[in-house]
């Protein structure tokens, strides 16, 4: 059985140790309302969505050449814009269940 998760996603050529910013994003499986719900257009974050919201919280604090700006949690998708200083290689891996 072939990993779907393994599939190398990078841009070939470009330098991912640089100073940049980036946008990331996170979508759920068969788009599962897996961070929370929606009541009154407001997004009520369930256990996962604040586990992930306080992961995205300490990023600053784990990784110190990381800087995260803006984000915004919906029930199936997450954005983060973050910015790297220096070498700011990383490894994010979630796992709620």
């Amino acid at each position: 059985m072939k990993n779907r998760y393994k599939k190398n996603i990078r841009y070939k050529g470009f330098d991912y140790t640089s100073n940049e910013g980036y946008f990331i994003t996170i979508v759920t499986d068969n788009r599962e309302n897996c961070f929370g719900k929606v009541l009154q257009d407001k997004v009520i974050l369930n256990k996962h969505g604040k586990k992930l919201e306080d992961t995205l919280l300490s990023l600053p604090m784990v990784y110190k050449n990381i800087e995260l700006y803006e984000y915004v949690i919906m029930p199936s998708k997450a954005y983060e814009e973050v910015a790297t200083e220096g070498d700011a290689t990383f490894s994010w891996n979630l796992t709620f269940w």
